[in-house]
């Protein structure tokens, strides 16, 4: 599936490769963006398994108090930078994986989201997610 919204793989491993190199340089983000990324520090680990059909399994997950009462965040961290934010809205939309690289230590982070889960399962398998 796509949409207006949906960046196209290229775009998800780009975003992904500027968060490392934000990383390595030790960039800090504005002060809003990290307030913004702060909630993304206390998420627990996870764990991701790739089968033949690039399903991807996730776990555990830790609910997140969403702005809207309406939309369900759920984080889970993948690696020391990598986490994955969920969200279903239930409206009716389709819901969206967000893949975020996040720094720690610099606060710095970049964000892309799809819908469709094979093109996360292969985002991650690119940036070294297993």
């Amino acid at each position: 599936m796509t949409t207006d919204h949906q960046p196209d793989l290229p775009t998800l491993l780009n975003l992904c490769a500027q968060a490392t190199a934000d990383h390595q340089a030790g960039l800090a983000a504005d002060k809003a963006d990290a307030d913004a990324e702060n909630i993304l520090m206390v998420v627990g680990a996870a764990t991701v398994r790739f089968g033949p059909d690039a399903a991807v399994a996730f776990g555990p997950w830790q609910p997140v108090d969403a702005p809207e009462a309406e939309t369900l965040q759920m984080f889970a961290r993948l690696t020391d930078t990598v986490y994955l934010r969920y969200t279903a809205e239930v409206d009716g939309k389709l819901p969206w994986f967000h893949l975020v690289v996040n720094c720690d230590a610099c606060l710095s982070s970049r964000e892309a989201r799809v819908s469709d889960l094979a093109d996360l399962a292969a985002a991650l398998h690119v940036a070294g997610v297993r």
